[in-house]
């Protein structure tokens, strides 16, 4: 707080101080430019000789973000409007009034708040490696990002398991960008769509008439060479393949000569690559080459608490110039409910499609496919009374009774937390309990928290 009237400083700390805040004087700006590590200044235009202005405007040269509050005379409105052109964020008049100061100030101080909690957030953000629609902050995203970091500096072989569409190349990508080798190549190569012919697509041909046909060893020099569904390649390419990983070097099919390898393998597969090894169908030396850094990519209803996060990925990335639409949370809940047994792809294309039907600026459950609106979920197969069938009618009854077990699978058994996300009173819902047979968790009340134990 800067102000050279002593009255003047000692009422605003008084109201300040009051109100919880911790206040710094100064009555000059020498002294003003002494202070430090403060959140919100309150800043007299009328100093004596010295101006406000440049007060705020040497605040603002240290921290362009810094919400200053001009405190005026009412007959020197005019002054404060220049104050807030050269950057001030509100202004109070003298006399002044507790009120009005402390509104000043506390709205200051949230947008002090909301500056650096946006600031930490995309700090966080730019150091993941994992964006888009892998980003997240559940603990399946967090383990996978500990992973990558672990590998993402060696250059040894990776392995991606996981389930398809759940993201195992675009993990791939991130290690690649991560890397050393991220000026280079990133050569993707699908095992399954090779045709027989996977020999020549990873080693490359060199013709009788010395034409030669670069394979994606090659072509992946200085980068990275990602093999999908790895599991599917032939027996001699793979066998091909783990030499490489030996010696680093390989020979184009109908060549004699050998050229120097210079890219980092990585693979994917959603098959138990041991239990090929055990029955015969996979090469066991590839293997144990290829798993060095073995990483687990989650399904995507392993990760159910990103849903959100990709959701808003996928409408901005599909938005095509128009306004971004938002997700009714009646619509998000289906779609954080829904097992997603097509993994990424799916919930994408669940997201185009809604987009394209939904005539409002938001995407309602209606605008959801049947499947998303009626299958049963992941954690509750017994969801039947969120969607109502065609031909039958529910009694109220059991509608209620489904709802309350509902709520208190999700809540982990507490009553308070039930009752809350159900919209009733505490009270109403042990009456309705009391109502219902074999309504409460296994063990009865025991089977609450201890907190609601207690309580009740």
């Amino acid at each position: 707080m800067i102000d050279d009237e002593p009255t003047a400083r000692r009422l605003m700390t008084f109201w300040l101080g009051g109100a919880g805040y911790e206040v710094c004087e100064a009555s000059t700006l020498a002294e003003a430019r002494s202070l430090h590590d403060f959140d919100v200044a309150c800043v007299d235009l009328g100093l004596g000789t010295e101006s406000g202005i440049e007060l705020i405007r040497h605040f603002h040269s240290i921290d362009p973000q810094l919400p200053c509050i001009v405190v005026t005379a009412a007959r020197e409105i005019e002054t404060a409007v220049q104050a807030m052109r050269a950057g001030a964020y509100d202004y109070v008049t003298k006399p002044l009034e507790s009120g009005r100061l402390l509104q000043a100030v506390g709205r200051a101080k949230e947008r002090r708040d909301l500056q650096r909690s946006v600031q930490r957030l995309e700090n966080e953000l730019a150091e993941r490696r994992l964006v888009g629609a892998m980003a997240g902050q559940s603990e399946a995203m967090r383990e996978v990002e500990m992973q990558i970091e672990r590998v993402v500096e060696r250059d040894v072989p990776v392995c991606l398991l996981g389930e398809r569409g759940s993201g195992r190349e675009l993990v791939a990508r991130a290690i690649h960008q991560g890397s050393a080798r991220s000026a280079g190549p990133f050569i993707r190569v699908d095992c399954v769509a090779a045709g027989g012919e996977d020999d020549v697509l990873i080693f490359g041909r060199e013709a009788a008439d010395g034409s030669i046909t670069a394979g994606a060893l090659e072509q992946a020099s200085g980068g990275t060479l990602f093999l999908e569904n790895v599991d599917a390649l032939s027996p001699s390419t793979q066998s091909l393949l783990s030499g490489v990983l030996v010696g680093r070097s390989s020979r184009r099919v109908g060549s004699s000569d050998t050229f120097s390898v210079n890219s980092r393998v990585m693979a994917s597969s959603s098959s138990n690559l041991r239990q090929l090894c055990d029955e015969g169908l996979f090469n066991e030396e590839l293997f144990f080459r290829l798993m060095v850094c073995p990483i687990s990519v989650p399904a995507l209803r392993e990760r159910v608490s990103d849903i959100p996060v990709i959701v808003g990925h996928f409408l901005q990335s599909l938005a095509d110039g128009t306004p971004t639409k938002h997700v009714a949370p009646s619509a998000l809940d289906l779609l954080v409910r829904y097992p997603w047994p097509g993994n990424l792809p799916e919930l994408r294309n669940i997201i185009h499609r809604a987009l394209l039907v939904s005539v409002e600026d938001g995407i309602r459950p209606i605008d959801l496919p049947a499947e998303v609106r009626g299958a049963p979920t992941n954690d509750n197969a017994d969801a039947r009374w969120l969607v109502f069938p065609e031909n039958e009618v529910i009694p109220l009854r059991e509608i209620e009774r489904k709802a309350i077990e509902h709520a208190l699978r999700v809540t982990r058994g507490s009553v308070s937390a039930a009752a809350q996300k159900l919209g009733i009173g505490r009270a109403t819902l042990y009456r309705r309990l009391a109502s219902f047979e074999q309504t409460l968790p296994q063990g009865g009340l025991a089977g609450l928290s201890s907190e609601e134990t207690e309580v009740a």
